[in-house]
């Protein structure tokens, strides 16, 4: 039964920008975090932007499940991360214009 649903998004830079400026350009793009807890009964734990290595920037968004909710909605026989596969990674490559790869991770 998972509890935590982990959202990894990583921006790599291209053209002329500074890692710190994808850094507080990625920080800042509004993500509509509360739309995903009407659909899976979850709350927002944590969302936080950090520099990893020297050319890229990640945004981790951690999300509480509310387990009985969540397994109502998503059972364990079903695809369970599917309501989080690609929820901000579009948004995130648009405003940012370039590369965002995802990672989602339930526990």
């Amino acid at each position: 039964m998972s509890n935590t649903a982990t959202l990894v998004y990583t921006a790599t830079i291209t053209g002329p920008t500074t890692q710190t400026n994808l850094n507080t350009a990625m920080a800042a793009v509004a993500l509509g975090l509360a739309a995903i807890a009407q659909l899976t009964g979850c709350a927002l734990t944590s969302d936080t932007t950090a520099n990893s290595g020297a050319t890229q920037v990640t945004r981790t968004i951690v999300y509480d499940l509310t387990p009985a909710a969540f397994q109502a909605n998503f059972p364990v026989s079903s695809d369970q991360s599917s309501p989080f596969r690609g929820l901000y990674k579009e948004t995130l490559q648009t405003r940012l214009q370039c590369l965002v790869t995802e990672a989602i991770t339930l526990t």
